[in-house]
């Protein structure tokens, strides 16, 4: 079961999952993180036809974070898409490092777009994977 923060950072991570533009793989993904002063910053998944040049949702919350000056106080990332979405191992390795800085292992909850199926794990653990 999932805290009253976290559920709504899950639910920030859906709505932005709507904004999300994936005309190639249909992979519509949102994400959103959670300073400790409670802020939460979202992110949608932004293709190209160049797969290179394709930004994750959770890269784009990250970015957003950084911007308004948040990076160093994150604490928990929500990731929401099509089933059950897990970061790509790019944006573990910008989480990890993110959570070196605010010496806090992040909370990285993965949910399908229908809230079926949800996990909640430490980036700690999820990197290695």
């Amino acid at each position: 079961m999932l805290s009253e923060s976290d559920q709504l950072l899950v639910r920030a991570a859906r709505e932005a999952a709507e904004r999300a533009y994936a005309p190639y793989s249909m992979c519509f993904t949102g994400a959103a993180v959670r300073s400790i002063r409670e802020l939460i910053y979202v992110g949608a998944s932004l293709e190209s036809a160049s797969y290179g040049l394709t930004l994750c949702a959770e890269m784009n919350a990250l970015a957003a974070a950084n911007q308004a000056g948040e990076y160093q106080f994150l604490e928990a990332i929500a990731v929401v898409g099509p089933k059950l979405s897990l970061p790509c191992g790019r944006c573990r390795q910008l989480i990890l490092e993110c959570a070196q800085i605010s010496e806090r292992d992040i909370d990285v909850i993965s949910c399908s777009l229908d809230l079926e199926q949800i996990t909640k794990a430490k980036i700690s653990s999820l990197l290695p994977q």
